[in-house]
C-alpha cells in the first residue's frame, strides 16, 4: 500500500480479507489509514470467513463491500375460485381481494411457466393475474420493471 501512495493513485482496492484482528494489530487498517490521511479512498472485500453477522475490514475509514442474500422473501397466498391456494411471493405488498380476473400459467413451455424475460406476450398477459414457476432461477425484478 505504501508503493501505491507514493504512485499518487486516487483509489486501492484490496479484494483480501484477512483474520478479524484489533485495528491497532490489524495491518490492513493500519495501511489504509494512511492512505485515507492523503486522501485515497480504500475499498476492501466483507470476506467470506465467520458467522452471517460478522465481516473483516470493519475499520469505519474503509469502504467495506460484500454480497449478501435476503433470510426472507415477501410471501402472499392466492385462493382461486375452487378453493386452491397458491403460496409464492409478490411484489405487490396490500392485501387485495381480485376478482373476475383470469389466472395465466404459462405451461406451453418451461421459459413461459418461469416467466422468462421475453417470454411472456406482454398481449397474452394484459389483465390477468400472472403465475410463474419458481422451482428454477428467474428475476423476478426484471419481470417488473418491464411490466410482466
Amino acid at each position: 500500500m505504501d508503493q501505491a501512495i507514493a504512485d499518487g493513485v486516487d483509489i486501492i482496492s484490496l479484494s483480501i480479507a484477512l483474520q478479524r484482528l484489533p485495528y491497532y494489530d490489524d495491518v490492513i487498517a493500519i495501511a489504509s489509514l494512511s492512505a485515507i490521511e492523503k486522501g485515497i479512498v480504500v475499498v476492501c472485500s466483507a470476506g467470506n470467513d465467520g458467522n452471517s453477522n460478522s465481516m473483516n475490514n470493519g475499520a469505519p475509514w474503509i469502504t467495506t463491500v460484500g454480497a449478501a442474500t435476503l433470510d426472507r422473501s415477501l410471501t402472499a397466498s392466492m385462493t382461486l375460485d375452487n378453493n386452491l391456494t397458491v403460496e409464492g411471493t409478490s411484489y405487490f405488498l396490500v392485501s387485495a381481494y381480485i376478482t373476475d380476473k383470469p389466472l395465466y400459467y404459462g405451461k406451453e413451455t418451461v421459459k413461459k411457466a418461469t416467466c422468462d424475460f421475453g417470454a411472456l406476450d406482454p398481449k397474452e398477459v394484459d389483465g390477468k393475474v400472472v403465475l410463474c414457476d419458481n422451482t428454477t432461477e428467474f428475476d423476478v425484478g426484471q419481470q417488473k420493471e418491464h411490466g410482466l
